[in-house]
């Protein structure tokens, strides 16, 4: 926090990024244009403080006060952590502080300013013009309403001084704490928080001298304890609520909203993962402390961007599912992420000729190795040829059923459809198959296949997403005895050397999108199909993977 100084001028605006958030309408009916004060450290000195006021509407709006994008990532995530402290304090209404609270939470501001200046104090005579102004806030002279000397009483005038002198602080103080106050608790600590301020800057101008003595006025201000008042209707937040009952409701609303299914498995594995680390199961007692320890924990034992992209989104969207619901009041896990550096590249993506024709071949000869499933077998025989002249994900032709082999308009396509597992982006397509895959006989392989799925076991009491991941791991194994170089994910590599070949044959980007699964490049590209004739006619161009 910043005592200004001077009375107020006018801020410029500059091309800052913004923060933006839709209200809840149950805090839009109790709050609409009252004024919230959202408070940023300062990247510069984490001392000082960057009150940022804000009103209550249909939609959050707030300037980050930064164009520097990881600066504004943070200060979003603090804005999204204090406003849910704000909601809940609505919900709750507003409280009355004893005096020994209104006294306490001044004490907060005294030792917030006191610490963010002693080390540089400035000169004496700075403070002393602090005093100065002060001084003019509690006779009512401070800010516009001095120039007023007609329509308001001297109690009005001291109230709007020591409001537009103080107010910020208050706010900042109540927001960090998650506190709404009446009007009297409010008079009562703009009042405290004044003398607190006048005594800080009494104490920094004596820093200014170089007088460091013991700083006894800091003794008269009792410590801050957090209220434990809550509000009637929300009784059942003070009792315990387990991670297994968030990860349940959490996954009601994933089905019913078409999340896929093998991620709300991965979820529930994750949280199973978290609470084992733990060592309880109890919601309510999670901090962003244990949040930290997890992530360190974690990264001793898996890559830096499964913690990022895995362990610490699931933490986030369980608990931001409990915030949503009103069944915590924060999530801890908001704001803590890692900065991953891009590994070096040494290699292309794809797959490299040499290596493509030395795993397709060994594919096509492989004859499955002692007491190997027969489906296993025929995974390792096949997928590396349906990857390679579709593009496909694994998971996608691995999941392929025999009817999902068919003709349409006499062409043979492979039906990839969420029917048969899982789709990334939900949505089915048709991918001719090309001739090549035709040549060796793959249509007299699933003929002779029995119905269901081509390439997966499913044992009773499992599920296709355990069994996707099973066959992936096997083909996985077996493809890494061909093409050992780790600097390329092998089976993900076919979908890159698929673009590669498809972009030097001349075929149209879009339809390679198309054949591939993947988000047309704008929005006019998501008008329209592409017909299997079109497709067809682009997989007849694409060129064989090596001659025999």
């Amino acid at each position: 926090m910043v005592l200004r100084m001077t009375r107020p001028t006018r801020r410029k605006t500059s091309s800052n990024l913004q923060f933006r958030k839709r209200v809840p309408k149950d805090i839009l009916d109790k709050a609409r244009g009252k004024k919230i004060t959202l408070s940023f450290p300062r990247e510069d000195d984490h001392h000082k403080t960057l009150l940022v006021p804000v009103t209550i509407s249909s939609e959050i709006k707030v300037s980050l006060r930064t164009n520097e994008p990881d600066i504004a990532k943070r200060r979003s995530a603090s804005a999204e952590e204090q406003l849910q402290k704000a909601w809940v304090s609505i919900r709750q209404g507003p409280i009355r502080l004893t005096q020994k609270e209104t006294v306490s939470l001044a004490g907060l501001c005294y030792g917030a300013i006191a610490s963010a200046f002693e080390n540089n104090p400035g000169s004496p005579d700075h403070w002393e013009e602090v005093l100065e102004l002060n001084k003019e806030a509690f006779q009512g002279k401070f800010g516009v309403v001095a120039n007023f000397n007609i329509g308001f009483s001297k109690e009005q005038k001291q109230t709007a001084s020591l409001e537009e002198r103080f107010g910020g602080f208050v706010d900042a103080t109540l927001q960090k704490q998650g506190l709404i106050v009446d009007q009297h608790s409010r008079m009562g600590l703009l009042l405290e928080t004044g003398k607190a301020l006048n005594d800080a800057a009494v104490k920094l101008k004596r820093n200014a001298q170089g007088d460091y003595s013991s700083d006894k006025q800091a003794d008269r201000f009792p410590t801050w304890q957090k209220l434990t008042q809550q509000p009637a209707d929300n009784d059942h937040k003070t009792k315990s609520l387990s991670l297994t009952e968030l990860y349940t409701g959490w996954k009601h609303e994933a089905e019913a909203s078409y999340k896929a299914v093998s991620t709300i498995d991965d979820y529930k594995s994750r949280i199973g993962l978290f609470r084992k680390f733990l060592g309880h199961d109890d919601a309510v007692k999670v901090t962003a402390d244990d949040i930290v320890k997890y992530k360190d924990y974690r990264l001793t034992i898996v890559s830096p961007k499964t913690v990022k992209d895995s362990d610490l989104v699931t933490l986030k969207s369980v608990f931001g599912w409990a915030v949503r619901n009103r069944k915590l009041e924060t999530n801890p896990a908001i704001g803590i992420t890692l900065k991953i550096a891009h590994k070096p590249q040494v290699r292309s993506k794809g797959i490299l000729d040499v290596e493509a024709k030395a795993l397709l071949e060994a594919a096509l000869a492989y004859k499955g190795r002692a007491r190997e499933a027969d489906k296993i077998t025929q995974a390792k025989k096949w997928l590396p040829w349906l990857c390679a002249y579709s593009g496909a994900r694994v998971g996608e032709m691995a999941q392929l059923r025999k009817q999902d082999i068919c003709r349409v308009n006499d062409i043979w396509v492979l039906k990839i459809t969420p029917d048969a597992g899982t789709v990334k982006n939900k949505k089915a397509r048709d991918v001719p198959i090309h001739n090549h895959v035709l040549d060796i006989g793959f249509l007299d392989f699933v003929t002779n296949s029995q119905d269901g799925h081509l390439f997966l076991n499913i044992p009773a009491g499992s599920d296709v997403f355990r069994a996707i991941n099973t066959t992936k791991n096997r083909l996985r194994e077996f493809v890494r005895t061909v093409i050992t170089d780790t600097n390329v994910h092998p089976n993900h590599g076919w979908r890159h050397r698929f673009k590669t070949l498809g972009r030097e044959a001349g075929i149209d980007s879009a339809i390679l999108d198309a054949i591939c699964g993947h988000a047309p490049a704008n929005v006019g590209a998501h008008y329209g199909d592409y017909t299997v004739k079109a497709l067809a006619d682009a997989i007849k161009k694409f060129p064989r993977q090596y001659e025999d």
